[in-house]
C-alpha cells in the first residue's frame, strides 16, 4: 500500500513538471512563429512588404494550435498543482479522470496536426524552391517552432498510455455498474 502511495505521488509530481515543460515549449514555439519575419528589399520598393506567418495558411494553423495548446495547458496546470498538493490523491471521481483523458487526447491531436502541417509545408518548400538566405532562415525558424510543438508531444502524457486505458476501462465499468444498480433499486423495497 505504501509503495502505491509513493508511486501516485511520483506520478503527480511528474505530471506537474511535464505540464510546465509543455507550456514552456508551446510558449517558445509561439514566440518563434510570431517573431519570425523576412523583411522586403528596401532598395527596390518604396514600402516593402514583410513576409510573416500571416502570409502562409499552414503557419497560421501552427500559430492557432500553439495558442490553443498554451491556453489548455494554463487551464489544466492548476489541477495538476492541486493533485501534487493533495499528495497524489485522486481528484474527483472517474468522470473527471475520463474528461481529462479525452481533453488531453483532443489537444494532443490538435497540436500534433498543427506541427505536422507546418513541418510538411516547410520541408516541401525548402525542397521545391530555391530561396535566398533570408527566406531559408525564415523557414528554418518555422521548422524549429513546429519541432518544439512536436517535442512537447513526447511530454504531453503525464502517465503511460496503459494507465490511461486502464483508468478509462475502470470508469466505463463503474458507470455500467451504476446503471445496473439503479435498475435494481426498485427491487429493494419489495
Amino acid at each position: 500500500m505504501a509503495a502505491a502511495i509513493v508511486l501516485e505521488r511520483a506520478l503527480a509530481d511528474a505530471s506537474l513538471v511535464l505540464r510546465v515543460v509543455t507550456l514552456l515549449l508551446l510558449t517558445a514555439s509561439l514566440v518563434i512563429i510570431v517573431t519570425n519575419k523576412v523583411y522586403g528589399p528596401f532598395s527596390d520598393i518604396q514600402d516593402p512588404l514583410d513576409f510573416t506567418f500571416r502570409d502562409v495558411y499552414a503557419y497560421r494553423y501552427v500559430l492557432s494550435a500553439a495558442v490553443i495548446g498554451c491556453a489548455y495547458s494554463l487551464v489544466v496546470l492548476p489541477f495538476a498543482a492541486i493533485h501534487v498538493a493533495q499528495q497524489g490523491r485522486k481528484i474527483g471521481r472517474g468522470g473527471a479522470r475520463v474528461l481529462l483523458i479525452f481533453t488531453d487526447a483532443v489537444f494532443a491531436v490538435l497540436v500534433a496536426t498543427g506541427a505536422a502541417a507546418g513541418i510538411g509545408l516547410t520541408v516541401d518548400l525548402l525542397r521545391l524552391l530555391t530561396v535566398d538566405s533570408d527566406f531559408k532562415n525564415f523557414f528554418n525558424m518555422a521548422y524549429l517552432s513546429c519541432g518544439l510543438m512536436l517535442g512537447q508531444m513526447c511530454l504531453q502524457e503525464g502517465a503511460p498510455i496503459k494507465q490511461y486505458i486502464d483508468e478509462f476501462n475502470k470508469a466505463v465499468l463503474d458507470y455500467q455498474n451504476v446503471g445496473s444498480s439503479m435498475d435494481n433499486d426498485h427491487l429493494v423495497g419489495q
